[in-house]
């Protein structure tokens, strides 16, 4: 059976997604590239560590047990930086702290999933890792998605992009897709 491509799949997965999120279709060439890197390197075996401004802590732990919550494939290494490193109202001074134990604990095969506005200590590290998956609000930079803050229906774009990213993995943790990056 040979594998579909990635872009094309994912076009089909918006499309018929139950939750709907058409506005997805017109953003797909910012949105592909990013899932393609971030899921190459969960199948190189780096580990996300998921993290938030604190309006959207909700998310970060949605995001890990929604994530892991499969019975049809692996648990993926998955963890909130909070689990890891509690101190994280610390100045950003710290960072270059977290950074070594992280290097040290994950062998550099790390990376960050970061989530909210980029003014947040978290958000600095993030941006200081070589590559993270960022969905940023009110802010474009390389590596990320951006989102509007005061959209009214920003939870419910997370949860959709959160919905479609673990389709990804999936697919690509089964073969289905080639990543191809």
């Amino acid at each position: 059976m040979e594998k579909e491509d990635f872009f094309s799949w994912t076009i089909k997965t918006i499309r018929h997604d139950i939750s709907k999120p058409v506005w997805l279709e017109d953003r797909k060439t910012e949105w592909v590239p990013l899932v393609q890197n971030t899921i190459a390197s969960i199948l190189e075996g780096y580990t996300i560590i998921i993290m938030s401004d604190n309006e959207r802590l909700w998310f970060v732990d949605y995001a890990i047990g929604f994530i892991n919550r499969s019975c049809i494939r692996p648990f993926i290494p998955l963890y909130a930086l909070s689990s890891l490193y509690t101190q994280l109202t610390y100045p950003s001074e710290r960072i270059e702290l977290i950074q070594d134990m992280l290097s040290t604990s994950f062998d550099e095969k790390y990376l960050f999933w970061y989530v909210g506005k980029a003014d947040s200590v978290c958000a600095k590290l993030a941006f200081g890792h070589d590559y993270s998956f960022n969905w940023l609000l009110d802010e474009n930079r390389e590596n990320s998605f951006s989102l509007v803050a005061h959209d009214e229906l920003l939870d419910i774009k997370l949860l959709q992009l959160l919905r479609i990213f673990d389709k990804s993995i999936t697919a690509a943790l089964h073969g289905e897709i080639s990543i191809g990056v």
